[in-house]
């Protein structure tokens, strides 16, 4: 797992759990393990690379 300093990366989760986040603050945890509370301007970051890896691996 790489670390990541809060705020810094744009990181996978649940898409379930995201509105939660969101509208109420509940924090959700990446594919990477980090517990984080999403945001909606989640464009503007770099994505998290334990993210996109674990992401890859998933069946589609």
């Amino acid at each position: 797992m790489v670390p990541s300093a809060p705020g810094v990366h744009a990181h996978y989760a649940e898409k379930t759990h995201i509105p939660a986040g969101v509208v109420e603050g509940k924090a959700s945890r990446a594919l990477c393990g980090v517990f984080f509370v999403p945001f909606q301007d989640h464009e503007g970051r770099e994505k998290c690379p334990s993210c996109e890896e674990e992401y890859s691996h998933l069946p589609r």
